[in-house]
């Protein structure tokens, strides 16, 4: 928060000075490329800082319109701060960031401020936090940084919340318990077109819950009757420990109303992408045997070591875990943040709650002036 707020002042001045030029152009520009954008971009960049003027350097002395190394440079650095895949491509994703108005990121930053002044006063020296909107793992001990990765957090229509809770327990080789909405609009309509779809994926039906539960065979179901019909489908199915799991071969367990959780997947390529929501809402972790190794230091008769090995059982292993292990978990939702040095990161609004933020702020000023004039 603090960081953020000391931050601040240098946005409101860009703001204040009439923010930045726009960056329009067409299609790709790569580097060593020519287009009439590249000066914008040049004075953009010196803006925000990520160049430290605008005047063509080398070889774009004489051609401005040059995607020259500097401008390349700054612009990989823009790219890394914006979370837009650094590769010195300029496309339009980058063009919408680039242009995006300084007096709008003025009111990002606000947002923020608003929504890190809801977090705990005191954070545990021990302790997981996970930004859904940076898709982004840091796991803490005594203070400092320990262990951190890239996540996968859910998709605009199963978004992942923000809320805390204590970590209590993990799972080797665990089962997935498949939900009533992706067997309604994703399994069933699958098993219209094709009946082997369960068994092709080590899916199994029981009767209810309990593991040893009365199979049911799925040509018995008409899928047709629940197929994106809403539904409730009236047994279980559940996916075996496995390399095609989806949860796949770890999941780490913090019981809460939402039934979120962290675990592996066996999509590791969308670790790959910068915009990384895929998930039906939980959080899948792009290196789960370092977070074992990380959340395993107090538990008796357990380590990574013993992990590795329970994986090759393929037997559904609950490790409880000792209490100086249960340490806190904090997902939390924050697209504007401030590093040691003052430089600003913005992340986009993937779940709009920023725009909810900005925009009770502007109604609340207007409510105020209406009533200083009555």
């Amino acid at each position: 928060y603090e960081l953020l707020r000391k931050a601040r002042p240098r946005m409101l001045r860009i703001a204040q000075a009439g923010g930045w030029p726009k960056v329009e152009g067409q299609g790709l520009v790569r580097p060593g490329e020519r287009s009439p954008e590249i000066p914008n971009l040049r004075e953009r960049l010196a803006i925000s800082g990520e160049l430290t003027n605008a005047e063509p350097q080398g070889e774009a002395v004489n051609d401005p319109n040059l995607f020259d190394p500097a401008t390349v440079a700054a612009f990989k650095a823009f790219q890394e701060r914006h979370g837009i895949k650094v590769d010195g491509v300029i496309g339009p994703n980058a063009r919408a960031m680039l242009s995006y108005p300084a007096k709008e990121r003025l009111a990002q930053i606000d947002a923020n401020l608003e929504r890190l002044r809801w977090m705990p006063q005191h954070l545990e020296d021990d302790r997981i936090m996970v930004n859904i909107a940076a898709y982004y793992f840091r796991g803490y001990r005594d203070g400092e940084v320990d262990t951190e990765m890239r996540v996968v957090v859910g998709d605009e229509q199963h978004q992942t919340p923000a809320f805390s809770d204590k970590l209590e327990y993990m799972e080797v080789n665990p089962y997935w318990t498949v939900p009533n909405s992706i067997i309604i609009n994703e399994l069933a309509p699958k098993l219209v077109e094709n009946p082997d779809y369960l068994a092709a994926r080590n899916m199994s039906i029981y009767e209810n819950w309990d593991y040893d539960s009365e199979l049911i065979d799925p040509a018995s179901i008409d899928w047709d009757e629940y197929a994106h019909s809403g539904k409730n489908f009236p047994y279980v199915i559940r996916q075996a420990p496995g390399l095609g799991n989806a949860l796949g071969r770890i999941k780490f367990m913090f019981p809460n109303d939402y039934s979120i959780y962290l675990h592996d997947t066996p999509e590791d390529e969308l670790f790959k992408e910068a915009d990384r929501t895929f998930s039906h809402g939980c959080i899948r972790l792009e290196r789960p045997i370092d977070v074992a190794d990380f959340v395993l230091r107090n538990t008796a008769n357990w380590d990574v070591g013993r992990v590795k090995a329970a994986l090759q059982s393929m037997d559904n292993i609950s490790i409880a875990l000792n209490e100086k292990d249960r340490m806190p978990v904090y997902i939390y939702y924050v697209t504007a943040w401030a590093d040691e040095v003052g430089e600003l990161y913005f992340r986009p609004d993937l779940y709009k709650r920023d725009a909810l933020l900005i925009d009770a702020f502007r109604k609340t000023k207007l409510e105020a002036q209406a009533a200083s004039e009555e």
